[in-house]
């Protein structure tokens, strides 16, 4: 029966080593421009209790204690009614507590069956796959999928206009 616990033992003492790294580097003196760390010191602990983090910790805080405190709120009921009610309610208020995290694969699989195009412009392709029917302009590319700045990468003449 011991064994059973195996897995989860590799995993802590794989978590365990690489925090003892991190702790390891955090008491090392950084040097600019250079691979080799100095000697030991606190200079980076005293640095993280300036105002600046210190607030962002804070804010880091106050959000997981209220997204703890409004899962709980949330969750308690609908567990308790899953605990009291029948088969058929349960497997009813399982799939609609469930439904919520297929919502992105599915928006996804049927914006591609409806128009592989548009996966296609999403995904930045090349400019001559996406030759317009009509005489209008052609489709530019979504701007949250392009990291060109100026202009795309496959054009070597021009800017976009």
């Amino acid at each position: 029966m011991r064994w059973l616990l195996t897995p989860a033992v590799l995993v802590v003492a794989v978590f365990a080593a690489a925090l003892s790294a991190l702790l390891r580097y955090s008491v090392l003196e950084f040097v600019p421009g250079s691979l080799v760390t100095g000697g030991l010191t606190v200079a980076n602990f005293t640095g993280i209790m300036s105002r600046q983090y210190l607030g962002a910790v804070w804010d880091t805080v106050l959000l997981s204690a209220a997204t703890t405190a409004l899962t709980l709120v949330a969750s308690y009921p609908v567990a308790y009614v899953l605990a009291r009610s029948s088969a058929r309610v349960r497997s009813a208020l399982l799939v609609l507590t469930l439904a919520p995290f297929f919502t992105g694969a599915i928006v996804s699989c049927r914006s591609f069956v409806s128009s592989p195009a548009a996966c296609l412009r999403c995904i930045c392709l090349p400019s001559p796959l996406r030759r317009p029917k009509s005489p209008r302009p052609p489709i530019r590319p979504i701007a949250f999928c392009s990291s060109w700045t100026s202009r795309p990468p496959w054009r070597n003449t021009g800017t976009m206009n």
